[in-house]
């Protein structure tokens, strides 16, 4: 069967995002770092740390790669 329920789709986007949050960290820790003290500012100051983020996050939340991991889930749930 290649079908998904519902729940089981949620808990492969949530573990698949969850996967693109802890390799994107460094990243995501640098745009943190740079928001901190900033008010107004962080539109101007952390646009580079804040296209570095999404860029990393976006190759995790494509429907390519969603796709790509429920077909991968697929495969593990026939054995």
């Amino acid at each position: 069967m290649r079908i998904l329920s519902r729940r089981e789709e949620e808990d492969v986007v949530k573990q698949h995002k969850q996967l693109g949050l802890q390799h994107c960290s460094d990243l995501f820790k640098a745009f943190a770092d740079c928001t901190a003290s900033r008010t107004i500012s962080v539109m101007w100051a952390c646009r580079k740390p804040h296209k570095e983020l999404n860029s990393c996050l976006s190759k995790f939340n494509s429907e390519e790669a969603l796709d790509a991991a429920i077909e991968e889930y697929l495969k593990k749930r026939e054995y």
